[in-house]
């Protein structure tokens, strides 16, 4: 996917989504920002062939104790919590940002599709981190288990 290709499949996101093709544009540097639901923020990035969905999962995350960073790396482990997603920390704005890629030349539909799990799983992920994130480093393994996957096929109607 080239950057033309990735800024109209954004502006179609915004029709999608119940806004104009207008306020869902790409800036120079092949990014755009946008609040969805009125409570996260999101941004989709175009990089080289793929597009980058990412949203902020905590903010005000210092990088001061080595023990949460080793107890978020154990808990995205082979993406079995996340989904496939990444966690990662932008140490420019101190927040850690939960990102997947798109590949190939994907439709609105389906870039709705994958906006939606990242949605979701952000959403799970923040409450399971919580803890971490006030200093407790151990996690129950038992009750953590891989998320089910019927939660990989929501849309923006049926997501809790």
């Amino acid at each position: 996917m080239n950057l033309d290709q990735a800024r109209q499949l954004v502006s179609q996101l915004g029709l999608q989504i119940g806004g104009d093709d207008q306020t869902y544009e790409m800036d120079e540097q092949g990014e755009a920002h946008f609040v969805f639901e009125n409570r996260i923020g999101v941004m989709v990035k175009h990089h080289r062939t793929v597009l980058v969905l990412s949203c902020t999962v905590a903010e005000n995350i210092s990088d001061a104790d080595p023990g949460l960073f080793s107890t978020l790396m154990g808990y995205q482990y082979m993406g079995l919590r996340t989904v496939g997603a990444v966690l990662s920390w932008n140490s420019d704005s101190d927040t850690l940002v939960l990102s997947r890629m798109l590949h190939g030349e994907p439709d609105a539909t389906e870039l709705m599709q994958l906006l939606n799990l990242l949605l979701r799983t952000a959403d799970v992920v923040r409450e399971e981190i919580g803890p971490v994130l006030e200093g407790n480093f151990k996690f129950d393994d038992d009750e953590l288990a891989p998320m089910p996957a019927q939660d990989q096929g929501l849309s923006m109607f049926n997501r809790a």
